[in-house]
């Protein structure tokens, strides 16, 4: 398997957190100016990209701490279990709407 490494700066995917949980959307008048439509949907394009690419990054190191405890906990309980998860995409937007301090790159709770 290959694992996405991140590939945008912080400030980027700081920003793209902002772009993505803006419940801004462009109003009708954007219908009347292709150019300003499309520059917005490519810049929400781009902000996904980057989001996209910030949440798979997480999923290595996650993968390494839960392979890493699992052989830890069945060394002491043979039936431990252990489970890992990447926080889905609509929760991650809908805790930065909540939270309006809370910013993407310092979200602590995107794998567990």
């Amino acid at each position: 398997m290959i694992w996405a490494k991140p590939d945008f700066s912080r400030g980027a995917v700081r920003r793209s957190g902002r772009i993505i949980s803006s419940p801004n959307l462009p109003d009708d008048s954007y219908f009347n100016d292709p150019a300003a439509w499309s520059e917005h949907w490519e810049r929400a394009d781009d902000a996904f990209r980057v989001f996209e690419n910030w949440r798979a990054a997480h999923a290595y190191p996650l993968n390494t701490f839960q392979v890493t405890l699992r052989g830890r906990a069945q060394r002491i309980d043979p039936q431990a279990l252990t489970a890992q998860r990447l926080k889905r995409a609509p929760s991650i937007i809908a805790k930065l709407q909540r939270f309006e301090r809370m910013n993407l790159d310092r979200m602590q709770d995107i794998g567990g």
